[in-house]
């Protein structure tokens, strides 16, 4: 049985000798409308007492259950909120090596062709002609992938 359910049953329970009842008369027109009041006017052509559904005065109980209900929903709310923060930290960092995994492949891919001494080409950023690669930018280049690679490969 859910909380709430619980908590319901207990103010319902702890008010039980506290009902008060009051007079619902069944009024019917001319017409064959049917209304419900306290009393019924004078054109009414039938009426009937009915009873009525009780009404329950709120007691101390019933407000400290009330209170305690409230409570209770800020704490399962502030909980929700932690698991969704905590599902979203999770999902962040599951991203995150995921992108390092790539890198990783990625850096250790280039490093291999850039060891395997093939001649390489590079775009010259000033005019866009591709124009081979000399030993020192091949050596930047080298120790470039292997940083990436001791900080992406874990």
């Amino acid at each position: 049985m859910s909380m709430l359910r619980k908590m319901i049953l207990l103010c319902a329970m702890s008010t039980a000798s506290l009902v008060v009842s009051a007079q619902v008369m069944q009024c019917v027109d001319a017409n064959g409308k049917k209304t419900y009041m306290q009393t019924c006017p004078n054109n009414t052509t039938k009426q009937k007492e009915i009873e009525a559904p009780p009404v329950v005065k709120p007691t101390a109980s019933t407000q400290s259950a009330q209170k305690k209900m409230k409570n209770n929903e800020k704490e399962f709310e502030k909980r929700r909120a932690e698991r969704l923060k905590s599902e979203a930290e999770n999902q962040e960092k599951e991203q995150k090596a995921a992108r390092d995994s790539q890198t990783c492949t990625d850096a250790r891919s280039r490093l291999a062709l850039l060891q395997s001494g093939r001649q390489f080409k590079r775009a010259d950023p000033d005019s866009g002609e591709h124009v081979p690669m000399d030993e020192g930018q091949r050596q930047s280049e080298i120790d470039q992938l292997n940083s990436e690679i001791s900080n992406s490969c874990k």
